[in-house]
C-alpha cells in the first residue's frame, strides 16, 4: 500500500513538472516599440541611414514575432462581434493585414493576395485565411476597404491599431502559422514582381507545410 501511494505521488509530480514545462516553452509575440527608433533620428536622414534604420525595425520586427505564439488579441466581426484573433487560428493560417489608408497595402490584399491564391490554389487548399483591416481612430476608407474585401475573403475581421502593434503587425503584414499556432514566416509589403512574391510564398508555405 506504501508503495503505491509513493508511486502516485512521484506520477503526479512529474505530470506537474511536464505541464510546467510546457507552459514555459510557450513563447508569445514580444511587441516592439518602433517609436524608440525614431527618438535617436536626425531631422533629416540620408537615404542610406534611412534604409539602415528600417533594416534594424523589420529586424526586430521579425525577431520579436517569429517562432513564436499570438497572445490573446481582440478582434472584431463585420457585425462588430469581439473574438480572440488566437483562437481563430485553426490550422495552417496565414493572416493578411492592411491599413486602409495605404495605397500599397490596400492593392496586396484587393490584387496581390487574390493573384497568389489563384496562382498557388493547390498550395492554399488546407490554409486558412484571416484577413484583418487595422483601424485607426479616423478612417474615413475603412468601410470601402471592407466593401471590397468581401470579394476575396470569408474571414474578414477589424482590428484596431493598438492591438495590431501589440503583434507587431505594421502595415501590410502576412503571417504564415503552423497547425501550432506558432508564427513561422512574416512578408511585410507586397513585391512589385509577382513572380518574386510566388516564390516568397512557396517558402511560407513549405515552413507551416
Amino acid at each position: 500500500m506504501k508503495i503505491n501511494i509513493n508511486l502516485e505521488i512521484i506520477a503526479t509530480f512529474f505530470s506537474i513538472a511536464f505541464l510546467l514545462s510546457s507552459c514555459k516553452q510557450k513563447e508569445y509575440i514580444i511587441p516592439v516599440d518602433i517609436q524608440a527608433f525614431y527618438m535617436d533620428s536626425k531631422t533629416s536622414e540620408t537615404e542610406r541611414e534611412a534604409e539602415h534604420k528600417n533594416r534594424k525595425i523589420f529586424g526586430a520586427l521579425i525577431e520579436n514575432t517569429v517562432e513564436k505564439h499570438l497572445p490573446s488579441t481582440d478582434v472584431f466581426s463585420l457585425s462588430g462581434e469581439k473574438y480572440d484573433l488566437a483562437e481563430l487560428v485553426n490550422g495552417k493560417t496565414i493572416i493578411i493585414s492592411s491599413d486602409p489608408n495605404c495605397p500599397a497595402g490596400v492593392a496586396s490584399i484587393i490584387e496581390d493576395f487574390p493573384f497568389l491564391k489563384k496562382k498557388l490554389h493547390k498550395e492554399f487548399e488546407d490554409v486558412n485565411i484571416i484577413c484583418l483591416a487595422i483601424r485607426e481612430e479616423e478612417d474615413d476608407y475603412l468601410e470601402r476597404l471592407l466593401s471590397d474585401l468581401q470579394n476575396h475573403y470569408n474571414e474578414i475581421y477589424i482590428i484596431d491599431n493598438d492591438q495590431a502593434l501589440s503583434i507587431n503587425m505594421v502595415g501590410a503584414s502576412q503571417y504564415f502559422l503552423n497547425k501550432e499556432g506558432i508564427v513561422k514566416k512574416i512578408v511585410f509589403g507586397m513585391a512589385c514582381d509577382r513572380n518574386y512574391l510566388v516564390s516568397v510564398y512557396l517558402k511560407g508555405l513549405q515552413l507551416i507545410k
